[in-house]
């Protein structure tokens, strides 16, 4: 059961609205689920005494895709505005996909969703949400240090001999640093990658914080943020033509009655 602390709430209600606008899991052969959050409130920045530094602007970009064998989608949002969130979802016989993001002052988050039961029928969804800021060092010279929470979680699943899923999940933060020469990019992310195949299932969460560390001096400028990204990804098992159901079923018949002839 997927926790919904303080930290989670806003991405477990993305889960949800998910989960009642899809079909069943229960009726999937290949499962795909994946979910990535960032937590702003939590950053902690350390900077050395008497370094000034203006953050010039901010923006936010969130982006869900949504594909199965015969429809993509794609929502797409960029802005200076927060709150926003994006959604897309795709559905066709009985293959599926969601991806949603979400981005709050307190958090950045992203799930996405994806099965398929049936012959030869994929679901695919794709979503990032991405935070940067803009930063001009006035004065001074010295180090700085950033760190921020994140949490991942995905899981998988197949059912039938043929069944494949894969999920990833990523957080991930960086610095890019204009000296007027030269650009200096930082960062630091944590990811999980999944995969099955055939009947097997496999799930992973963690949690901890991203840290990076960098120099300026007055007269660097540059860019600071973080994103979140998921994929999800089930193909469910071809299932066999009628016809070749016919042939096969003829052909152990035939067989049964070659060894009876031959018992004789």
């Amino acid at each position: 059961m997927k926790k919904c602390n303080s930290l989670l709430l806003a991405v477990c209600v993305l889960s949800a609205l998910a989960l009642l606008l899809s079909p069943a899991k229960a009726e999937a052969s290949a499962f795909s689920y994946a979910l990535a959050v960032l937590e702003p409130q939590s950053i902690q920045v350390e900077v050395t005494d008497g370094l000034d530094v203006e953050f010039t602007s901010a923006e936010a970009d969130s982006d869900a895709y949504v594909a199965n064998q015969d429809e993509w989608l794609d929502d797409y949002d960029w802005t200076d505005q927060v709150p926003f969130t994006t959604y897309a979802e795709a559905e066709i016989d009985n293959a599926y996909a969601a991806a949603g993001t979400n981005y709050e002052q307190n958090y950045i988050a992203e799930v996405t969703e994806a099965f398929a039961d049936g012959s030869n029928l994929y679901g695919y969804a794709s979503a990032y949400a991405y935070v940067p800021g803009y930063f001009t060092v006035l004065d001074g010279a010295g180090d700085v240090t950033v760190s921020i929470d994140y949490y991942l979680e995905a899981e998988v699943e197949g059912e039938d001999v043929g069944d494949y899923a894969y999920a990833y999940s990523e957080a991930y933060i960086w610095a890019n640093i204009y000296t007027g020469d030269t650009i200096g990019g930082y960062y630091d992310f944590d990811n999980i990658w999944l995969e099955v195949v055939d009947d097997a299932f496999d799930s992973d969460e963690r949690e901890g914080t991203l840290t990076m560390s960098f120099y300026l001096e007055e007269g660097y400028s540059g860019s600071i943020g973080g994103w979140v990204w998921n994929e999800s990804q089930a193909e469910s098992a071809p299932v066999p033509e009628p016809a070749t159901m016919l042939l096969l079923g003829s052909g152990l018949v035939g067989l049964v009655g070659f060894r009876r002839k031959f018992k004789k």
